[in-house]
């Protein structure tokens, strides 16, 4: 299925993801910390509920391009 599948990724710092996702520019935001003071203000004022979901406490995450061979 996923070669069939089209998607946009984004990045940004944290800040500005929340900027992005207060002002309906994306749904959705992967970020390593919760909203500060100032962007919990923003959303208050915007009407905007933050709903912030822990997703993991500490990972390592490797990425590799399925193209180049690896030797196991």
């Amino acid at each position: 299925i996923a070669r069939y599948l089209t998607m946009n990724v984004f990045h940004s710092g944290t800040h500005s993801s929340f900027e992005r996702l207060l002002y309906k520019n994306v749904d959705l935001i992967l970020v390593a910390r919760t909203s500060s003071p100032d962007e919990q203000h923003l959303a208050d004022s915007l009407g905007v509920e933050l709903i912030e979901t822990p997703v993991a406490i500490d990972a390592l995450v490797f990425v590799a391009n399925y193209k180049i061979p690896f030797n196991r």
